[in-house]
């Protein structure tokens, strides 16, 4: 048994070999996450291999052996995808990230979360993300700077952000770069 992900939409076939044994070659269709019940995530490349993921839907964490988090929100069409979303607070962010290295999420084990530089760059170069990518982006993003006693998160839906004790339920986006 074995886990394969997309990272580009499209059409593709796959082959597997352990021992000297190949597989049948098998067609695969990989299409963007748009609705939340179906076990999908967006791992978005930004180009040269840099990988962002969105907040994970409940079905999708759940589909993957899930992680600690600190409950669900319920996007309704207009600020993301129509489903549930899970929201963390900061230390609990970072394990998710933690959780997609143990999961070794798109065959990487170096997903981390996003700086505040990045999750900006995201939103200086395609503005919201749900319009961009259908990212949730009623809650603000986790970022890993710190400042004083908490940590920086920013809004993918408006640019916004600013500070957080920690302690706050937010939406996590973890970066691998290869």
């Amino acid at each position: 048994t074995g886990f394969m992900s997309g990272v580009n939409v499209g059409q593709t076939t796959i082959t597997a070999t352990k021992d000297g044994v190949t597989s049948n070659t098998v067609s695969v269709e990989i299409s963007a996450c748009t609705l939340t019940s179906t076990f999908c995530i967006d791992l978005f490349d930004t180009g040269n291999g840099k990988l962002f993921t969105n907040s994970p839907s409940t079905l999708f964490l759940s589909s993957i052996g899930g992680s600690v988090n600190n409950g669900v929100t319920q996007e309704i069409g207009t600020s993301g995808p129509a489903g549930d979303f899970l929201w963390f607070t900061w230390e609990n962010a970072s394990r998710l990230c933690a959780a997609y290295n143990n999961r070794n999420l798109a065959g990487r084990t170096n997903w981390r979360l996003a700086t505040k530089n990045e999750l900006e760059g995201l939103f200086n170069t395609y503005g919201n993300m749900f319009n961009a990518r259908g990212w949730p982006v009623r809650l603000n993003y986790w970022s890993s700077m710190t400042v004083g006693p908490g940590f920086f998160n920013v809004s993918l839906k408006n640019g916004g952000g600013g500070p957080s004790l920690g302690e706050e339920e937010l939406y996590a986006s973890c970066v691998s770069v290869p």
